[in-house]
């Protein structure tokens, strides 16, 4: 008899409420299938929504933000103590369906060096994803859509990650440095220093409901408050174990000093300020990054 894989998918709320029904739905009521949402204190409906239309949704509603890595772990100790074979992270914003969700579960069942695999990312039903472009472009992998491969990339955002219990526990969970960004990027590091892929399945389509653009995000920042690098970006490069702590603080500081010349030679000393201001609160983490480290290098399932 054909083994039945348990699947449970994980979802982090934040003030979802209008994606609800498209990234619930399409996965709701299967047998084999688990969702879990991890509310974080959404202060809109979505907690009773989910009350009243999703009843066997299994909620862990959080009375605090506690971001996007710490409420996923959540999920992932739930996923591991009830013995499923995969979990799947989903954003609030996304959706997929059965058939495309089982397509993925086949490539890894046929390919036990994947350690996450993503479908491709469709902002509707004509048009893919914009951030996703970027990373099928920077990875020349163009002609590759609507095929029946699969490819191995740097990179791939974590809205629809698949992801076998095996792998989770030996990777572990998301590291609590990072709230909100960067998390993504720290535990694919992690994936890769374990030796496992990270692959998109060109076959397998999902949503991304969001309208992501450089401009637009930029347009929301003024000024003085866009900046960069921000302190995620030096906490992804500090944590990244594939090299060693030597390695990743000259690297840092390369990129201090590279940024504060960049403001530098353009006479804008507020930014100069900034730059400054963002690596010494970077530097007041160190030690907090250098034990993480070593969590992560030394321990099985770490952060969970």
């Amino acid at each position: 008899m054909e083994k039945v894989n348990k699947i449970a998918i994980i979802i982090v709320t934040y003030n979802g409420e209008k994606w609800l029904e498209e990234c619930i739905k399409p996965l709701y009521g299967y047998d084999n299938i688990t969702i879990v949402v991890i509310d974080n204190a959404s202060s809109d409906n979505t907690v009773e929504l989910i009350k009243k239309e999703y009843e066997n949704v299994e909620l862990i509603e959080s009375k605090i933000n506690l971001g996007f890595g710490q409420a996923n772990n959540k999920g992932f100790d739930y996923a591991i103590a009830n013995n499923y074979d995969f979990v799947f992270l989903l954003n609030q914003d996304a959706s997929i369906d059965i058939k495309n969700l089982n397509q993925l579960i086949e490539k890894v069942i046929n390919n036990p060096t994947i350690g996450i695999i993503s479908p491709v990312h469709y902002k509707n039903e004509e048009e893919i994803e914009n951030l996703f472009k970027y990373y099928i472009k920077e990875n020349k992998l163009q002609d590759f859509v609507g095929s029946n491969k699969i490819h191995s990339v740097d990179f791939v955002n974590a809205a629809l990650w698949l992801i076998p219990i095996n792998v989770l526990k030996k990777i572990g969970g998301f590291n609590p440095l990072f709230f909100h960004y960067g998390e993504d990027v720290d535990y694919i590091n992690r994936i890769k220093y374990n030796n496992f892929q990270v692959i998109i399945d060109f076959n397998s389509e999902a949503y991304h409901y969001r309208e992501y653009s450089k401009e637009n995000f930029q347009s929301k920042f003024t000024r003085k408050t866009y900046f960069g690098p921000w302190a995620i970006k030096y906490f992804t490069i500090l944590s990244n174990v594939n090299y060693s702590f030597f390695n990743v603080f000259f690297k840092s500081f390369y990129l201090f000093g590279a940024s504060f010349y960049r403001y530098l030679k353009k006479l804008d000393f507020q930014l100069c300020i900034t730059c400054i201001k963002v690596y010494f609160r970077v530097l007041l983490k160190l030690n907090y990054i250098k034990k993480n480290r070593k969590i992560i290098i030394k321990n099985s399932s770490p952060f969970l």
